[in-house]
């Protein structure tokens, strides 16, 4: 865990993020019954400032996907200071169903039960344009990742087709609730041309730091294994 460790305390000089693991939380483990619907155990969620990643020794098992990942959660801590904004577009329009609820108990008591549907599965533009971001940071590790290889562009290419057909299931499944079925692989395919033809913008914060601390502890890893 050396290089996650590494990276984390570099992300630590601009934000106080804290790890946390899901098989040692109570919490997590309520959690993952509640959220039925998707593999939660498996996952790696923010609460806060708060990583929780499935165990100790999925990080170690993982460790370059770990820092990967840590970065997607970078960007979802930035983006998270001022917390009511991040938390009404990120749960929106599930959000709706409390006051819908109070509107009708208030003034249509017999009708409370339309408040349901703010419930149910409906697309989230707020969700999705945040996840978004995060998986920005997960195609810049990836593509970083690639090139300490020496990877070629049109493999990578190929690679990131392949990742782009994955990621896409998440937004259209439920891993977040079917946030968004109507896919984002134009999205994702923008980014990566971005990332292939250097047109990333570096200086979009928090991207820049994700970039040069990738790169910082991985120079020294040995990627040819």
């Amino acid at each position: 865990m050396k290089h996650f460790n590494n990276f984390l305390n570099l992300l630590r000089e601009h934000e106080d993020i804290k790890i946390k693991y899901k098989n040692e939380s109570l919490l997590m483990k309520i959690l993952s019954k509640i959220l039925f619907f998707n593999k939660f155990d498996n996952y790696i969620t923010t609460f806060g400032n708060t990583v929780y990643f499935p165990s100790k020794e999925h990080i170690k098992k993982y460790e370059i996907d770990s820092i990967i990942t840590l970065g997607h959660e970078f960007v979802h801590i930035c983006d998270s200071k001022n917390k009511i904004k991040f938390l009404s577009n990120y749960l929106f329009p599930q959000t709706y169903f409390i006051f819908s609820l109070i509107i009708f108990l208030l003034f249509f008591s017999k009708l409370w039960f339309l408040s349901l549907i703010f419930l149910l599965p409906l697309p989230s533009p707020g969700r999705k344009e945040l996840e978004l971001r995060g998986y920005k940071a997960n195609l810049l590790g990836v593509h970083i990742v690639m090139n300490l290889k020496s990877i070629s562009k049109e493999e990578q290419k190929n690679k990131f087709n392949n990742i782009i057909n994955e990621l896409n299931k998440e937004f259209i499944g439920p891993s977040y609730y079917f946030m968004w079925p109507f896919g984002v692989k134009k999205e994702l395919n923008i980014i990566v041309d971005d990332l292939l033809n250097n047109k990333i913008n570096y200086y979009d914060f928090p991207y820049n730091l994700i970039r040069m601390y990738i790169e910082e502890v991985l120079l020294d890893y040995n990627l040819k294994k």
